[in-house]
């Protein structure tokens, strides 16, 4: 059966207002859509803010043996330059269901699927005959609950699993209490905003200038004397526009190791589907996959509590995929951050690998904003080092192509041990950043 996906990844019941996007920002979830390639089958159909260029969509053909010209690309009404949104004017505009429909002659035999399964999404089903497997929800906004940080706290309170000290806010008032709050106990806090992605909007308050702020975008330093009732309001006004809604206020753990877990929620309950490391620098920049970042202890506790998440998750109707984001402190303590109810940045990731159970001497790696002006002339590159991806032996892979807006590519890297693997993915940025026109 045919899938339809919907690539609308950043739209506005995922970080609000898409029209304080910057180009450069729709370029990079424009991008992030495209990953849909690797998990295509023959006969789909993708929505996506671009048509992905003819040496990328090629490069997928060789690496998935899924012929190009079986998979139909449904641009959005964007210019390559400057990419929109799928949005849900967008998805359900007159414009873009006649292109659909085009494609979809025959929607009874269609499956639905999408980036962010939201009321859009499930308008979009109706007013083509597609369903989705948990319809009524989505019809409902249900799966939008999954992917707001404060609702996560409520859940996560309910399902008994470890979080950082903390709480929401939904004034300027109650955002400053919990600051004083946290601040008097410990020695830095976070503040987030309710509905972003990649630690958008996230701000560390520290006593310290040189606390390292991984996980968000800036550091404000204060200290006792500080005017906590003026920082609380210009935070709120920042991260609150119109002034309605909530932030999550919570303790900060510098220097703590980020992980995250692939979930996949079905109709039978719940399967893991991958865990590792996500690199930030000091926002998210990749992942690292590889058994040998935890103990077994440590992997039973995320697995167990992740899990856990995803039970209640499926009690309320939910049934799709889900990443659960985690953190090990310090101190050793395992804390949940946030869960989101959609493809995540490793999807494809895991199903070009051969499973989540990979063994203790294996590690992949991938980075993003890697420079390479010429996707061609990398591929090339790689090939003639003789480190280009084979499944087999690992090796280094192209995940996406950005060489119209400067040249910033995704690249996976596997070796046997994190050694080898962090030397060869220096090697093959050396050798992208070279590459010529």
């Amino acid at each position: 059966m045919p899938r339809l996906f919907v690539g609308n990844v950043d739209n506005e019941h995922l970080t609000g207002d898409v029209r304080q996007a910057s180009p450069a920002q729709r370029m990079t979830s424009a991008l992030e859509a495209t990953s849909a390639l690797w998990t295509a089958r023959e006969g789909d159909a993708l929505i996506l803010p671009l048509t992905p260029g003819d040496e990328f969509r090629e490069h997928v053909e060789a690496q998935t043996g899924v012929a190009r010209d079986q998979v139909h690309i449904v641009p959005g009404p964007g210019t390559a330059a400057d990419p929109a949104v799928i949005t849900g004017d967008v998805l359900l505009s007159r414009e873009m269901i006649e292109r659909v429909r085009s494609v979809v002659t025959a929607p009874e035999e269609w499956s639905l699927g999408a980036y962010y399964s939201d009321r859009t999404v499930a308008h979009l089903g109706d007013t083509l005959g597609i369903s989705l497997p948990d319809h009524p929800f989505i019809r409902e906004g249900g799966n939008e609950l999954f992917n707001s940080k404060a609702i996560f706290r409520r859940l996560a309170a309910g399902a008994g699993v470890p979080v950082p000290i903390g709480g929401t806010a939904s004034s300027p008032a109650m955002l400053e209490r919990l600051l004083r709050e946290i601040l008097s106990e410990t020695r830095a806090a976070i503040v987030k905003k309710d509905l972003s992605a990649g630690a958008t909007g996230n701000v560390v308050i520290s006593d310290d200038a040189s606390t390292d702020f991984s996980g968000a975008t800036h550091l404000i330093e204060v200290d006792r004397n500080s005017r906590f009732s003026e920082l609380a309001q210009r935070l709120w006004e920042a991260q609150v526009p119109g002034g309605h809604g909530e932030v999550v206020v919570e303790e900060y753990h510098a220097n703590s190791d980020s992980l995250y877990v692939e979930l996949n929620v079905g109709d039978e309950g719940v399967d893991v589907l991958g865990w590792g490391r996500e690199r930030m620098d000091p926002v998210w920049v990749g992942f690292e996959i590889s058994r040998s970042l935890l103990s077994e202890k440590q992997r039973e506790e995320l697995l167990d509590v992740s899990v856990a998440l995803g039970m209640l998750v499926f009690s309320l109707g939910y049934r799709g995929l889900m990443s659960v984001d985690a953190i090990i402190a310090e101190n050793r303590n395992l804390y949940l951050n946030e869960i989101n109810a959609r493809v995540s940045g490793c999807t494809h990731i895991h199903g070009l690998l051969p499973g989540a159970d990979l063994s203790v001497d294996t590690t992949v790696l991938t980075r993003k904003d890697v420079f390479c002006p010429s996707f061609k002339h990398g591929i090339e590159a790689l090939v003639r080092e003789g480190i280009e991806w084979t499944p087999q032996k690992g090796g280094v892979l192209l995940l996406s192509e950005d060489s119209l807006e400067g040249g910033s590519m995704e690249i996976m890297t596997a070796a046997p041990d994190e050694a080898q693997a962090r030397a060869l993915e220096k090697t093959a940025t050396d050798l992208l950043n070279r590459a010529e026109w």
